[in-house]
């Protein structure tokens, strides 16, 4: 007998167990025979029978009442599990067997790439060495991804979508900081996986991620899965439209035991798992024996359980549904048998849709569901230019080192092994050797296939972007334009490579934010260097979009600093129309300087000064701003004061900072004039809004409002320049009056003229003992570097005005430096040189004047 709530559950055939005290149930068995019935439950208030549920159904209950994120293999029959793993497993070998060629074509390209080849085979005396072109463009193109796609201080950033607010800023700051902690410092691994996948990728074409939320370690993870362990059905195109795909998982045995533990996996007995070598892929086994390692008998604890983890849109029993939904599959690859089942699918989401876990990196789309890589595109091009490279090898060791046939009559014992400077002894005579001996007519390399490798190898780089301009030694000469240009020609192929990873990636990080949204705590507080940090759950609310930090558009730091000088140039040239420190703060940026924002602050930031040092402090390159409630009439005549003393440069930042006075000066006009004006966050950035955004009849009134308050402001005006005409002398013009009045503006404007005159002049005179002085120190300079001393110069002047001979002191000086002579023998000898050595007589020699050459050496 089995009791249920509330109700007394009675199986056929067990009525007489049931002992009842008369008169406490009457049991109604109603119309239906009771023998009729699987299974009857008596409610004992009633005593009403009532026909209960098969097993079936008990079982469909059980699933139903399940939790979402619950395993439902726990919930099932061992049947119906037998019968989903069977034809899971039956589904999946046959996805297998549809990849099979494309598998063993990436197998035997890996064994073309020269990277391991052990000494196995016999010395054949051909050279086995492999051309490099194929890992020269690996090489360079994951040294470029890993620049652009994952740089040091982060993968990711923040953007929003139409306006935003100081709070959606806020939010996004948090994100942004959060999943460059959490993929850089927080999931170490995360670089060295991408290191590693972005050098195999030229190869394979494909590579694979998977976002998941690990248990065992409490943090959400993107893990690396090879394309060999990722199986697709034959037509499928993409992850969204396919109708399975399975990720194969291996795992020792005491992994799966605390998997099984943890509720992840129902229990159930696979036996002992099988031997490494046989539990791991085909492909990765290549990839080892390439790397150098060495298989040897496999441990027991090393044995792996090989598990297929199935997403399929899957008929499960017990779900009443009108199609089959997404589920989440795992069986053992050898017994079947399944381990878990859950929903695939969000639990808000009333459409049901497949829940995507893994994001596809291709580095070429090819004709399927795989890309492409090198070694599919320009695969025969690297063979080709290894057997060249092998025959000019060959060639070069026969033509040089020789080699040929020896009779056997030939009366030497052994080997011979002759070296450099040693004679061996033999019986046989000179041409007895010679007749011994044959040497065949060996040839040098072939100059025509050594133009064809040089052929072979430039088309194999200019597919792979890999010709001078994308590896540093092009010109960096030119206009901006012009290289841009050049890098962009020269790099289509890797450009759209470069686009490709960059949505890739901005799935992955979508697919990270909403695992971070689910499983994060409501406030998560984290250390980032030497400050606390804290994000919240509701931040991935999907407000604020993640996307990758690089740039679809922008492939290289050579494209990038190009653009950026081009900014800064335009913005230069127009002060009036673009912003010089956001264009200054992305050169920066685009040249990985850190921290920019120190050399060119915001301008919120700045402080309230006084008028009169806030030319100073423009001066220092710091910002300057003004402030709603400050004296605005005092402070623009001051600095219309100071912009006459500044330099040009300065010109443009000063007129904004008046103008943002005369601004502030018209909004309190119209406030005080009882215009109800939205309030203005003047120091806002200029991405972001000053004023909030005005519904159409606020605007309207304002509008009403501000003209009539400017209709008395213009009637205002025209009343006080009526009283000041008003206030004139009335009566006949007085000639003598404007005769003086015109003679003191007259003598106003003159005395105006030579103040400027004066001040061009001292202007004038300040600058050119300015450059006298620079001039000076030039000089000074020069002579320190070629040994003179002032005191040198000031002597040699002296001997020149006493002998009167025309020629410039620092000359002289200069020669009896170089010559080791005294100035009367330098003149001497001058003299000699301008006459030839003929004719020029005797040189007139100053015999009151002391020179000492020693004192100059």
């Amino acid at each position: 007998m089995a009791k249920s709530i509330g109700m007394l559950k009675v199986q056929p055939g067990a009525l007489e167990d049931i002992s009842l005290t008369p008169g406490e149930i009457e049991i109604n068995f109603g119309v239906m025979p009771i023998d009729e019935m699987e299974a009857f439950t008596v409610d004992p208030e009633t005593g009403d029978v009532t026909e209960s549920g098969t097993e079936e159904d008990a079982e469909a209950t059980e699933i139903q009442n399940a939790a979402f994120n619950d395993n439902l293999a726990c919930c099932m029959e061992e049947d119906d599990l037998e019968d989903i793993g069977t034809s899971v497993l039956e589904m999946v070998k046959n996805d297998i067997d549809s990849r099979s060629d494309w598998y063993e074509k990436l197998k035997e390209g890996l064994q073309r790439l020269g990277v391991y080849d052990p000494d196995s085979d016999a010395d054949t005396g051909i050279a086995k060495v492999t051309h490099p072109l194929l890992l020269e463009a690996a090489t360079q193109f994951q040294a470029r991804a890993m620049t652009e796609l994952l740089p040091p201080g982060g993968p990711v950033k923040s953007f929003i979508e139409g306006l935003s607010d100081e709070v959606v800023q806020a939010q996004a700051s948090r994100v942004e900081r959060y999943m460059n902690y959490q993929l850089t410092i927080e999931d170490r691994s995360y670089y060295d996986e991408r290191d590693q996948m972005m050098f195999l990728l030229p190869f394979t074409g494909s590579e694979f991620d998977k976002q998941y939320y690990c248990t065992a370690t409490e943090r959400v993870l993107s893990r690396w899965v090879h394309c060999d362990d990722f199986i697709v059905p034959y037509n499928t195109k993409t992850l969204e439209d396919a109708t399975r795909y399975t990720h194969v998982v291996r795992m020792t045995g005491n992994q799966l035991r605390a998997a099984m533990a943890a509720g992840i996996y129902d229990e159930v007995d696979l036996g002992e798992p099988v031997s490494t070598d046989l539990s791991e892929a085909p492909l990765t086994s290549k990839l080892q024996e390439l790397d150098g390692q060495i298989k040897v008998d496999t441990l027991d604890a090393d044995k792996e359980y090989t598990l297929y983890e199935v997403h399929i849109d899957y008929d499960v029993e017990g779900l009443v549904e009108a199609a089959p939904l997404p589920f989440m599959i795992t069986i053992d690859s050898e017994t079947g048998k399944v381990l878990s089942i859950y929903r695939n699918w969000k639990e808000t989401d009333r459409l049901q849709r497949k829940r995507i876990r893994f994001t596809h990196k291709k580095f070429l789309p090819g004709f399927g569901f795989y890309g492409f890589g090198l070694l599919h595109c320009i695969g025969n091009l690297g063979d080709a230019a290894s057997e060249i490279l092998r025959i000019l090898i060959d060639s070069g060791a026969f033509a040089t080192l020789q080699g040929g046939f020896k009779s056997i009559d030939a009366k030497i014992k052994g080997d011979v092994i002759l070296q450099p400077g040693q004679w061996q002894d033999t019986e046989m005579t000179a041409d007895e050797l010679q007749r011994a001996f044959y040497t065949p007519p060996w040839k040098e390399p072939s100059p025509t296939l050594e133009k064809l490798l040089g052929v072979l190898v430039e088309a194999g780089q200019k597919f792979a972007s890999t010709t001078e301009t994308m590896t540093g030694d092009a010109a960096t000469t030119g206009p901006v334009g012009t290289m841009v240009a050049q890098i962009e020609q020269g790099s289509k192929v890797f450009s759209g490579i470069h686009k490709r990873l960059h949505k890739a990636f901005g799935d992955e990080f979508l697919h990270i934010a909403e695992l971070n949204g689910e499983h994060l705590p409501d406030a998560y507080p984290y250390r980032m260097q030497t400050q606390e940090q804290n994000v919240l759950r509701a931040d991935f609310d999907g407000r604020v979009d993640i996307i990758p930090v690089s740039d679809p558009n922008i492939f290289s730091s050579a494209q990038r600093i190009a653009l950026a000088q081009s900014a800064f140039q335009m913005t230069t040239q127009l002060p009036d129309m673009g912003d010089r420190r956001e264009a200054a703060v992305q050169l920066l940026t685009a040249l990985r300087y850190p921290n920019p924002e120190k050399i060119f602050p915001k301008p919120a930031d700045a402080q309230r000064v006084d008028p009169l040092n806030e030319g100073s402090v423009m001066l220092m390159g710091r910002p300057i701003r003004a402030f709603l409630d400050q004296d605005h009439a005092s402070h623009m005549t001051v600095h219309q004061g100071q912009i006459q003393g500044l330099p040009p440069q300065y010109h443009p930042l000063m007129t904004a900072h008046i103008a943002e006075h005369m601004a502030m000066v018209q909004y309190m006009k119209f406030v005080a004039m009882g215009v109800q004006l939205p309030p203005v966050k003047w120091d806002a950035e200029k991405t972001l809004p000053m004023m909030p955004n005005l519904p159409p009849e606020i605007e309207t009134q304002i509008a009403k409002a501000s003209a009539q308050a400017m209709q008395q402001m213009m009637q205002q005006i025209q009343q006080q320049q009526a009283a000041q005409q008003g206030q004139q002398p009335q009566g006949g013009a007085n000639p003598q009056a404007d005769a003086a009045t015109t003679q003191q503006k007259l003598q106003a404007q003159n005395a105006e003229f030579q103040q400027k005159l004066q001040h061009k002049d001292a202007e004038f005179q300040s600058d050119q003992q300015r450059k006298n002085a620079e001039l000076a120190a030039n000089v000074d300079r020069e002579d320190a570097l070629s040994g003179i001393s002032p005191n040198m110069v000031k002597q040699a002047q002296e001997f020149i005005t006493k002998s009167g001979v025309q020629m410039s002191p620092r000359e002289l000086a200069v020669l009896s430096k170089a010559l080791g002579a005294p100035f009367d023998k330098v003149i001497q000898a001058i003299s000699r040189m301008q006459m030839g050595g003929q004719g020029a007589g005797p040189v007139p020699i100053v015999t009151n004047f002391e020179s000492n050459p020693a004192r100059f050496t």
